[in-house]
């Protein structure tokens, strides 16, 4: 508000004739009283009801017949590992499926893997990472995905898949407690990135904390492995790498 000489200027409305001290009080006629907002409870998230293991039970392999054997030659990775890793068949879908894990075992939802390589989760799906149904040895060996997983299996490791290259990391802490681990990273920016990301979240859990990629021309431990690598092979790049928390000492 403020106090005018007249009532009559353009874009102002008297409010209170004050003559009688030498004007009007008036009030710009575009002024909006501001009101208060209201309170409201935010929405909760509603948590994900759906039981996810009779679901994960139904995606048999026999629903096609021959399925199991296609992708294993597709993939370079014999069967019974892709098995390990609880590789299934969604017919629904047209599509090869794995089940996402949380820290307890307990299934958070369904990657599926189309014919042509296409990568998607059955709707509904929390992140989750890939696990084998069996208990852990050491190293564990953290790697991206379920087939890059079951390739590391194939020759002898422990493994975990992430379900991308920053992805899982809160799950796999409580995986990894008091473990030596080994992140197998992809030879690119994002799987370093990620590797060194993890790492760091590792720290105040793991004993031992490693960060390898594959040596020669393969992008990732499923080439790596296809091109030759065995368990002796890996161990021995295992072995030379610089623990991650003396690197980190080191810089």
């Amino acid at each position: 508000m403020c106090m005018r000489s007249d009532g009559q200027e353009d874009g102002w409305v008297t409010v209170k004739d004050v003559t009688s001290n030498g004007g009007f009080i008036l009030r710009r006629t575009d002024h909006v009283h501001p009101q208060k907002e209201r309170y409201t409870e935010p929405v909760k998230k509603a948590e994900s009801t759906i039981v996810w293991k009779p679901i994960v039970d139904s995606f048999k392999l026999s629903q096609r017949a021959g399925s199991g054997e296609w992708l294993q030659g597709e993939l370079g990775i014999p069967l019974p590992f892709l098995e390990m890793m609880g590789l299934g068949w969604s017919e629904q879908h047209k599509a090869f499926t794995f089940p996402m894990y949380d820290e307890n075992r307990n299934i958070t939802g369904v990657r599926l893997r189309k014919c042509d390589g296409k990568k998607l989760s059955v709707r509904g799906s929390r992140e989750g990472v890939f696990l084998p149904y069996f208990d852990f040895v050491e190293p564990i060996l953290i790697t991206e995905g379920p087939t890059d997983a079951a390739s590391l299996l194939s020759v002898g490791f422990a493994t975990i898949g992430r379900p991308s290259c920053l992805g899982g990391t809160m799950i796999i802490k409580e995986l990894v407690r008091d473990k030596d681990v080994v992140i197998v990273t992809d030879r690119d920016s994002p799987g370093r990135n990620g590797a060194e990301r993890l790492a760091a979240n590792l720290v105040s859990v793991s004993k031992g904390i490693k960060i390898i990629e594959p040596t020669g021309s393969a992008n990732d431990a499923r080439a790596w492995i296809n091109k030759g690598a065995t368990n002796e092979v890996i161990q021995t790049v295992i072995e030379s790498a610089v623990d991650f928390r003396k690197r980190r000492v080191r810089t």
